[in-house]
């Protein structure tokens, strides 16, 4: 009698683990977790993932941000979704497109509370910016400069790249991000800043070459203005490369080179480019400085 009580007893406790065990799977995510969907509206698979905020250490949206430790991707096709059941405030997220180069950083802002946060990954909040180096038979280094946070702190510059004579390099980063460029066989005696001045999903091409002009480009007008330059296709047609969105009474600085030409349009209510303004060439030579006025 006392062994069948004891089976009865072992039982019970068997059947009320059971129990809990089936209570903590239908309770869904734990407490302090946030599910995060990734739509993607692109014509071309994108790759998302997370990273390891033990190993952050610099700013996820800067274009010097490259140390971490990547704990988790998905894939997300065409016209598809994929969610991250896991995912906790404060999380980075970075999309990579098909060549692998980082398009885009998410970072989930949503109370955990709510549970759920979704992004559309419909347009870049990013700048593609693009370097040609046409240096003469030289090599140069590409750095990010590091704004400072607080006012005992420094600028610093963050190495993205080494560019040989004739290549591209192609990074994504923000409008108003600061590059400097040095020659890679004289780095003391040539710098080449550069500012990034075209708005979030637009491209940027910096023609690299020492000894350009400096260009002031001024919109005294009341209408935001679109900034191209043109360049010149001898067998197809002209291209129009952005340059920037110059706001009413803003001024832009900018690196050009004798002869280029820029073209201004105005902009409507949302942003897109409207109304044709004017074209403007550069008639300053190399190392002068020039001011070009819209209108």
């Amino acid at each position: 009698n006392l062994l069948e009580l004891l089976l009865f007893y072992s039982s019970i406790l068997f059947l009320s683990s059971v129990v809990d065990l089936t209570k903590a799977s239908s309770a869904g995510l734990p407490e302090d977790t946030v599910r995060v969907e990734f739509y993607n509206a692109h014509d071309s698979p994108i790759q998302i993932h997370l990273l390891d905020r033990n190993t952050m250490v610099r700013d996820p949206h800067s274009a010097g941000y490259s140390t971490f430790k990547d704990v988790h991707a998905l894939e997300v096709g065409t016209d598809a979704s994929a969610a991250y059941e896991t995912a906790r405030h404060g999380d980075v997220f970075v999309a990579y497109d098909k060549r692998g180069i980082k398009r885009d950083v998410y970072v989930i802002t949503a109370d955990t509370s709510v549970k759920e946060q979704r992004f559309e990954i419909r347009n870049y909040n990013m700048v593609e910016a693009v370097f040609q180096n046409n240096v003469p038979g030289q090599a140069v280094e590409i750095f990010w400069v590091k704004p400072k946070i607080g006012e005992e702190d420094e600028e610093e510059e963050v190495f993205q790249a080494k560019v040989e004579e004739n290549g591209r390099y192609t990074l994504f980063t923000h409008t108003n991000h600061k590059f400097v460029i040095y020659n890679n066989n004289n780095r003391e005696d040539t710098k080449l800043e550069l500012i990034v001045t075209a708005e979030a999903g637009q491209s940027q091409l910096h023609i690299l070459q020492f000894n350009r002009v400096q260009l002031f480009i001024h919109n005294p007008e009341e209408e935001t203005i679109h900034l191209f330059w043109k360049e010149n296709n001898d067998n197809e047609e002209d291209e129009h490369h952005p340059v920037g969105t110059i706001h009413a009474g803003d001024e832009i600085n900018i690196q050009s080179d004798p002869f280029h030409t820029f073209v201004a349009f105005t902009a409507d209510q949302n942003g897109e480019v409207k109304d044709y303004v004017g074209e403007y060439i550069v008639t300053a030579n190399r190392g002068e400085s020039q001011k070009i006025t819209i209108g």
